[in-house]
């Protein structure tokens, strides 16, 4: 005897429709058109399936990145615990995480992954390789959520995270506040550009700078590796300028900026320093003086947007919009205790 998930993408290979669509018209979940409708009970009866008994879950796998980081392993908590408190609603969850951002891997992964699965989301780099296999998942009829960084393609279902241009701007704008009328260069860091999000907050940036802060000039972007004393090193050997006024971590560990600081002998509160993501670390950072300001979307209402996203993305959803910018938080010391 098949399974049940076999049998619901059976119905659903027969009608030409997606399982989430199969799943709407056998729980009577609305948003389908009648004669898509009346098609999918066609299908069902020459299969001899009986939509009263073909109730199933819906498998969504996950690809985050690095689980050493603390904002990811906090993001993969709390999609985990929001998911289990809809079980009762055949939403299931799995996660797994990557550190490697190659093209070919990366693809690979995403493919794998999606492959015995009912939809995929995930944190993913703009490349060739995963923007086909993206629109190979989707072409099966696989909702397809990209997270915290989107992807520049028109078909997938929905996207949950900030609007990283914005950030880029309200992260400049903190810096050229902060920084006053003080001239010098304002030093950009990200352990990479492979993704698109980062691309558009340094756009962000680049653009509020020019207009509002002529007075400061932004460097050229330092993309950080593998090799955490490296990163340390690199970026120290740009802090050792004293024309540096302000570091914003665009995305990245900030521990490693700081350390990067105390390594050129710059002070803390000498350089202005705007970071990303609410942590441990970050919190711990602000109340010591070193940074300055915390851009976040907090790992926490992260992980409730995209449950909800997927309940949308699965039909199993109340109707909410899919495809809206999330809001983003701004953290100083005074309110970075408890925040969140």
């Amino acid at each position: 005897m098949p399974t049940r998930r076999a049998r619901l993408k059976d119905v659903a290979a027969a009608a030409g429709v997606s399982s989430a669509t199969v799943d709407r018209v056998f729980n009577e979940r609305g948003m389908v058109k009648g004669a898509t409708v009346e098609r999918v009970r066609r299908a069902a009866e020459q299969l001899g399936i009986s939509m009263g008994h073909c109730r199933d879950d819906f498998l969504f796998r996950v690809l985050l990145q690095d689980p050493d980081h603390l904002y990811y392993r906090a993001f993969g908590d709390a999609i985990h615990r929001e998911a289990e408190a809809y079980s009762q609603r055949g939403l299931r969850v799995e996660i797994e995480f990557m550190v490697e951002t190659k093209d070919s891997l990366v693809a690979a992964k995403v493919g794998e992954l999606a492959s015995d699965a009912d939809g995929f989301a995930g944190v993913l780099v703009q490349n060739t390789l995963t923007l086909e296999t993206v629109s190979r998942i989707i072409e099966s009829g696989k909702p397809v959520v990209t997270l915290l960084s989107d992807l520049r393609h028109p078909m997938r279902t929905a996207y949950v995270g900030l609007d990283n241009r914005t950030v880029g701007r309200t992260a400049g704008y903190i810096m050229g506040r902060l920084v006053k009328h003080r001239s010098g260069r304002v030093l950009v860091t990200s352990e990479t550009m492979d993704y698109l999000g980062l691309e558009e907050r340094e756009m962000g940036l680049r653009s509020v700078l020019a207009e509002k802060f002529p007075h400061l000039k932004m460097s050229s972007v330092i993309e950080k590796g593998p090799d955490r004393d490296a990163m340390v090193q690199r970026i120290a050997e740009q802090a050792k300028d004293h024309n540096i006024v302000g570091v914003c971590n665009v995305g990245g560990r900030n521990s490693v900026i700081v350390d990067a600081m105390k390594l050129a002998g710059r002070q803390r509160g000498e350089i202005v320093y705007v970071g990303s993501e609410l942590t441990e670390i970050s919190r711990r950072l602000m109340i010591e003086g070193w940074m300055d300001a915390v851009i976040s979307f907090p790992a926490h209402r992260a992980g409730k947007a995209v449950v909800k996203a997927m309940l949308e993305a699965s039909g199993r959803g109340d109707g909410m919009k899919l495809d809206s910018f999330q809001p983003l938080r701004i953290f100083f010391v005074e309110n970075a205790v408890g925040g969140g």
